[in-house]
């Protein structure tokens, strides 16, 4: 029997879908313990987020040049 990986353990997972939520993701998709509904939801809703942050106002004065 194979010793199942640290990083595959749901606490850290989920860590890592908080944390740096990219490298959740791929664990989460890599390690396939969530069930197949659970990990597109969880996928959009990260995306989701991104994209809402991406047209935040927080992103457009960030890269605002012109002073």
């Amino acid at each position: 029997m194979e010793k199942k990986k640290w990083y595959y353990s749901t606490c850290f997972i989920i860590l890592m879908l908080i944390m740096i939520p990219p490298v959740g993701i791929i664990l989460m998709w890599a390690g396939a313990k969530f069930p197949k509904p659970v990990r597109i939801g969880v996928t959009l809703i990260c995306l989701w987020m991104v994209a809402s942050h991406w047209d935040s106002a927080w992103f457009a004065n960030y890269f605002n040049t012109s002073k």
